[in-house]
């Protein structure tokens, strides 16, 4: 997706940013690092090993992937413990 899609003001700016540094040859993983809030450590250690070891590609789709189980966890949990507190 185009950063103009997405509908955060600072997501689109952080999207825009590391587009920018890695068509400039940056690392992705030190431009993800400056975002803290956004991305943890783990996650851009992860990068960091798949810049390395020439996987990145993979790596990006393991970690999508991950954040997606992760997601989907979190919205099953608030479900499951929302129809409690309304019945």
């Amino acid at each position: 997706s185009h950063p103009t899609q997405t509908p955060n003001g600072e997501l689109r700016r952080v999207i825009a940013e590391l587009a920018r540094t890695t068509l400039a040859g940056g690392r992705l993983s030190e431009t993800m690092s400056r975002f803290p809030w956004l991305f943890d450590r783990m996650q851009v250690c992860l990068v960091a090993a798949g810049e390395a070891g020439g996987l990145l590609v993979s790596v990006l789709h393991r970690l999508a992937a991950y954040l997606e189980r992760e997601h989907e966890i979190r919205q099953e949990i608030k479900r499951k413990t929302l129809y409690p507190k309304l019945v």
